[in-house]
């Protein structure tokens, strides 16, 4: 799923996550190849109509420090994204277009999932509407994602379910009400 400009964006978010020695060490190196990335995914994000590199690159350039060029470009990509999203009974969701014989496993009668890279994408947008702290828009993408686990709390593969996870944490964080009072009867 991480091809194209979409691997670039991969790599950007390891490097602007990595806090580690290597980062430290070659600080400018490490800041002058994010910064070439980043205008790199910019170019790519505006020509592009594929959910899952516009996900990744909206996250990868949310994570970044914020510009105002930066910050416009976020918001483009988000409303190119609302424009691909699936969008039913109160959640939003984007899936990636697959060919029709690849669409029906031998398990989708007993127990229908949808595909990692539908998560994965999912995952990385309402990643970003944590970071933007926005609730509006975050909250149908959570429902959407909470709805999808399997049995066991997870998703389809290791990749989705610890996407999926930090997703969900990092915006159940913004939502969290310590005060919150309930009366059941």
């Amino acid at each position: 799923s991480g091809s194209g400009f979409g691997l670039t964006a991969y790599a950007v978010i390891a490097l602007l996550e990595n806090k580690d020695d290597i980062r430290q060490a070659k600080k400018a190196e490490v800041k002058s190849a994010v910064d070439k990335a980043l205008g790199y995914l910019q170019r790519k994000a505006l020509e592009s109509e594929d959910p899952y590199q516009l996900a990744v690159t909206v996250y990868a350039l949310t994570q970044a420090d914020q510009t105002a060029d930066i910050t416009g470009s976020i918001t483009r990509i988000l409303t190119r994204l609302d424009g691909l999203a699936i969008k039913e009974g109160g959640t939003t969701h984007w899936t990636k277009p697959v060919a029709e014989e690849k669409k029906k496993s031998e398990m989708d009668w007993y127990h229908p999932r949808p595909a990692s890279v539908d998560v994965e994408m999912t995952a990385y947008v309402l990643l970003t509407y944590a970071a933007r702290k926005d609730n509006v828009n975050g909250l149908p993408i959570l429902k959407w994602l909470a709805n999808q686990r399997n049995e066991n709390g997870g998703f389809s593969s290791t990749q989705d379910t610890v996407l999926g996870l930090q997703a969900m944490a990092d915006f159940g964080a913004l939502i969290y009400s310590p005060s919150r009072s309930i009366d059941v009867t």
